[in-house]
């Protein structure tokens, strides 16, 4: 890698439902953030679900999608199924945070998204992180990738993407331990290195801290601190 090059940092993740605060740490340690919506969808995964966590304890918020008989569509393809998980959502939510110290700051938003209608889940899911990401403060660019090509699966697939769009090196998910060629990295010039991540403990309703929710629960405890907590810093007193 040429010395001189300034460094520029690529982070690529699906876009999920309601992601946990580890995603936007992610986000905001890169200099540049684009969305895999064009592979294939994992049934049961965070692309369509995260938790929040009630007085009885972590719950699981699911969005109903169609996937009879499509086994291989890709995510920008997944259809929203019909039913009243909007209600069952927005009501989960405003019975669980009502009373945490900055609900009353973010509310309005999320009462706007689940009182629309949602066709295609990736549009609900970039929806939701681009209002979690203003209000959290994160800035780093999300690169608009539709219409560009890449080549190769996996390892090959994210170094193509990485060098596509100018990186020296790629911030991986600590998932993709289980699959990350770290060689082909340095063979096509790039370093790479993993997020690391640890939770911080911040304060929460309903008792014990419950790690790696989804960042809503940060944001409506912590309001404009969250960034601080999900970088890691411990939240400062009240």
């Amino acid at each position: 890698m040429d010395a001189a090059r300034p460094q520029k940092v690529i982070a690529l993740h699906q876009p999920v439902y309601l992601p946990f605060a580890g995603f936007f740490r992610k986000m905001a340690r890169a200099d540049a953030f684009a969305f895999l919506d064009f592979v294939q969808l994992s049934k049961q995964s965070w692309q369509v679900r995260n938790r929040i966590k009630t007085r009885e304890g972590p719950l699981w918020l699911t969005v109903p999608v169609y996937v009879k008989g499509k086994h291989d569509q890709l995510i920008r393809d997944v259809r929203v199924a019909e039913g009243p998980w909007r209600r069952k959502h927005r009501d989960a939510i405003r019975q669980s945070y009502a009373t945490a110290p900055h609900f009353a700051d973010y509310a309005g938003f999320f009462d706007d998204v689940y009182g629309r209608e949602w066709k295609w889940l990736v549009e609900l899911n970039l929806h939701l992180i681009d209002g979690l990401r203003r209000f959290l403060g994160v800035e780093t660019p999300a690169v608009d990738v539709k219409g560009m090509t890449f080549a190769g699966t996996k390892t090959d697939l994210v170094v193509d993407i990485c060098k596509r769009l100018g990186g020296t090196a790629y911030l991986s998910s600590d998932g993709e331990a289980a699959y990350i060629e770290k060689e082909k990295f340095e063979a096509a010039g790039l370093r790479q290195s993993y997020l690391g991540w640890e939770p911080t403990p911040y304060p929460q309703l309903f008792g014990d801290f419950v790690p790696n929710l989804s960042a809503i629960d940060v944001l409506f405890n912590c309001g404009p601190a969250s960034l601080d907590v999900i970088m890691g810093e411990p939240p400062g007193k009240p």
